[in-house]
């Protein structure tokens, strides 16, 4: 079944328009088997007015430094969005291109005025269904009308979308800067598809001087921060803005490893693993 994905850019004309797309386009075909992207001219103006063109992988390439938008964009303030102008309902009008196209989801690229439309368009009835890795994310998403399930809740999830804070050429990759490691490996294993989404700045030779965040129970955690020393990882607690110890969603301590560029990840990655008070 073929996965139809629309990419709209709103709001501002600026470079970082196409990195991002661009960003988003290449994980879709390299992650999906089948999927068709439409792009829709002049941000909201072309999906009300069912201006769009079906793009091709060449249409992404060597977009990066380009300025601006290749799809245009035009400003559609959220709070005129509503107003019928001459008889013309905007609202109507995109979700019957939404509907026509028969499109699995819509990516909306711009500033907070236009996500305020994308989150209105989902209370119109357009589905969207997410699991989250964080007590933070699940709180944004409900905050945006977004329906939001308990991962026992679902049998399987669909599609798991993350970013990740360095990844190498060899696909090596460092998370948990959010400090959510342990949930999002749980959702990350119970997905059927995972994407990474990241930018060139993300993308490194050797993995390491991001830091390697690690998640520790509480009980004997000076013991596990005493061993990293003596393995030469110049660990470092994570604190909040007070000065106390960082807590994840399951109430444990995060230990930062300013340990530069590693070597050997799959080395340093089992011998983590295997350290007794490491979560994950």
């Amino acid at each position: 079944m073929t996965l139809r994905v629309g990419i709209l850019t709103s709001g501002g004309d600026c470079q970082a328009l196409n990195a991002t797309m661009r960003g988003l386009a290449k994980t879709l075909y390299n992650c999906v088997d089948d999927v068709e992207i439409i792009g829709f001219k002049r941000g909201y103006y072309g999906l009300m007015h069912e201006d769009y063109v079906k793009m091709k992988p060449r249409d992404f390439s060597g977009i990066i430094n380009q300025g601006g938008t290749i799809l245009g964009t035009s400003r559609q303030p959220f709070k005129e969005m509503r107003v019928i102008v001459d008889g013309f309902d905007k609202v109507a009008a995109m979700k019957k291109t939404y509907k026509k196209l028969n499109l699995d989801a819509l990516a909306v690229l711009g500033g907070n005025g236009s996500l305020k439309s994308a989150n209105m368009l989902a209370q119109e009835g357009l589905n969207v269904i997410g699991v989250t890795t964080s007590n933070r994310t699940t709180a944004q998403a409900q905050s945006l009308g977004i329906t939001i399930k308990d991962i026992d809740e679902v049998d399987h999830i669909d599609l798991c979308i993350d970013g990740a804070d360095e990844i190498d050429t060899d696909f090596n990759g460092i998370k948990g800067g959010g400090g959510a490691l342990l949930w999002e490996k749980i959702v990350n294993n119970a997905s059927t598809k995972r994407i990474w989404i990241v930018d060139e700045s993300k993308l490194v030779k050797r993995i390491g001087n991001f830091g390697v965040p690690v998640e520790v129970i509480p009980f004997g955690a000076q013991h596990v921060f005493n061993y990293f020393v003596k393995q030469g990882y110049h660990p470092v607690w994570r604190l909040t803005d007070d000065g106390a110890k960082y807590r994840t969603d399951e109430k444990n301590f995060i230990i930062d490893l300013k340990v530069g560029e590693i070597a050997d990840p799959k080395a340093m990655a089992e011998d983590l693993i295997h350290t007794v008070g490491v979560v994950e």
